[in-house]
């Protein structure tokens, strides 16, 4: 029998309540199949897709927040100077790199993550819009990323966004990443080695022992993995997830109950006198178009002029669905609610109902090319506008999202539960001039997952420094001779470790199944006459071998 045999079905697309969305549009070069489903399901949660071995395309877009970033990450914004009035609360991304690994310590975020200036736009619903992006970069044509080939006419906009991150050095990827490179280590590694808690259908895919190749095949009809095939993958799973069980679609389909009378009252003023289904308009609760709300200088991020080179684009972004919103952590492009001088107060705590007073004056503090079909609302009244809110926070929401049940069921990342293979403990031994080494370390080391790095900062720059390694769960080093010349072999082939502050240690662990379990103790050691015995040393790291 084979591993297609034990997926679960598609029960996506049929619901107990008519889908007033309807299945999204799936172009015919890439028909919705099971197989393709669940290896799609399997690559957007999966870490070692990155080449850290620390980002999943769901580490940004969780289903918790309706498939944006629950982070909070702030970036500089324009002026690279924080806490200047243009900062953004974007996504924050991988740590710098070097193209082979090596961290390397940022003018903007030092030894911290970067962040992208953008929020992560929500997840969910994105099979619904022509172009995706904040800016619709990714269009309805899809091509080829490895060969440059027109695959897709059509409805491409899902495959054209997957293959951006995966070779983006802010987001999933270190330096000149390529194509070849992803797919060399997809086929290596272990599906799902650093994950916990997988669904029963991602569970079911893997039970076997299928690696990447097999489940390609059972996609594919042949293992062959291709950057295309991973996007034909991601964006059929992406086709699967549709929020269509919300109260408003129990209520448009004849189930009066389902929105109370205040609710009701606020769908009434949501599609008149509100206004908002100018541009939020049913089932879809976005028009697919792009709009300036006044929320920043045209400056500050040109938006989808960059893509058009239209001044009339200026300041542009996508109207995201209103569907989930009230899952949101950030809303808008630039993760922020302006604050626009002699506002009328939210009536609530809740982010929606913060946007109201942006919508009542007709647009946000900054009115260069703001969007004509922004009115004032003068005429809405303080019950009309609670309403509202109460509509858009509580009969939008699909309970199977905010439950996180299939088929928005995830599993738990390792970045999301660091418990499980990383325990620091003792203190750092300060160097000279009291300078603190900090040890950094992202992601447990994985048998058969590639690279492991252990980073360092802050030491005593231009001297020898070395990685001290103990075993606590194995009397004996498991690795042998061959472990010490690996450690040794590194720090004699570069005793100009030091540039700067930083320094990495990398290493690829056997590819033994024994190994997984296995605790290792770790800390760095940097020669330094200053430091108390003549040796600083970091904090030490527990990692545990995924």
């Amino acid at each position: 029998m084979s591993r297609a045999a034990f997926l679960l079905p598609v029960l996506v697309l049929v619901g107990p309540v008519r889908a007033q969305l309807g299945p999204p549009s799936a172009p015919p070069q890439n028909p919705v199949t099971e197989e393709k489903r669940i290896l799609g399901k399997l690559l957007f949660w999966e870490e070692q897709l990155s080449s850290g071995n620390t980002m999943a395309c769901g580490t940004c877009h969780q289903f918790a927040v309706s498939g944006a970033d629950a982070r909070f990450a702030r970036h500089p914004g324009p002026d690279g100077v924080y806490e200047s009035g243009d900062d953004i609360f974007g996504t924050r991304g991988t740590r710098s790199s070097t193209g082979e690994g090596d961290y390397i310590v940022s003018e903007v975020y030092g030894i911290d993550h970067q962040v992208v200036p953008r929020s992560a736009p929500p997840s969910v619903t994105a099979a619904y819009f022509k172009s995706l992006f904040w800016d619709g970069r990714a269009t309805k044509k899809f091509f080829d990323p490895e060969t440059g080939q027109l695959l897709m006419t059509s409805h491409g906009a899902l495959e054209s966004q997957a293959v951006g991150p995966i070779l983006s050095a802010a987001e999933m990827a270190y330096p000149n990443r390529t194509w070849e490179d992803v797919k060399q280590k997809l086929a290596e590694v272990r599906p799902m080695a650093l994950a916990a808690d997988l669904p029963p259908d991602m569970a079911s895919a893997i039970a076997s022992g299928a690696d990447y190749p097999d489940l390609f095949e059972d996609a594919f009809g042949d293992s062959e993995i291709t950057g295309a095939r991973i996007a034909f993958a991601i964006a059929t799973y992406e086709r699967t997830l549709i929020p269509d069980q919300t109260p408003w679609d129990l209520f448009d389909a004849g189930q009066t109950s389902a929105l109370t009378p205040a609710q009701q009252n606020g769908l009434s003023k949501f599609m008149t006198s509100a206004r908002c289904n100018v541009c939020h308009e049913p089932p879809l609760f976005s028009d697919d178009r792009f709009h300036n709300l006044g929320l920043r200088p045209v400056a500050d991020d040109i938006g989808r002029e960059a893509v058009t080179e239209d001044p009339a684009d200026a300041g542009r972004f996508k109207t995201p669905s209103l569907r989930n919103v009230s899952l949101r952590t950030q809303l808008f492009h630039n993760g922020r609610i302006p604050e626009i001088p002699g506002a009328p107060p939210a009536l609530n705590k809740s982010l929606v109902a913060q946007t109201m007073p942006l919508y009542i004056l007709g647009g946000g503090p900054f009115p260069e090319n703001v969007d004509p079909f922004l009115l004032p609302l003068p005429g809405l009244t303080d019950e009309q506008v609670r309403n509202v809110v109460d509509f858009v926070v509580n009969g939008l929401t699909d309970p199977r999202l905010a439950a996180g049940t299939f088929p928005f069921d995830s599993p738990t990342l390792f970045s999301q539960s660091r418990e499980r293979g990383l325990v620091f403990h003792g203190s750092a031994v300060p160097g000279r001039g009291g300078r603190v080494p900090e040890l950094v370390v992202d992601v447990a080391p994985v048998v058969d997952g590639g690279t492991f790095r252990l980073g360092l900062v802050g030491a005593r720059p231009f001297t020898y420094a070395w990685v001290s390694v103990q075993h606590t769960t194995a009397p004996q080093p498991p690795f042998g001779a061959a472990w010490r010349s690996v450690e040794t072999e590194h720090i004699l082939q570069q005793p100009g470790v030091w540039i700067g502050d930083s320094a990495t240690w990398r290493v690829e662990f056997p590819s033994d199944p024994a190994l997984i379990g296995l605790g290792l103790d770790m800390r760095w050691n940097i020669l330094d006459p200053a430091a108390l015995g003549g040796v600083a040393q970091t904090r030490s790291v527990i990692v545990t071998l995924q």
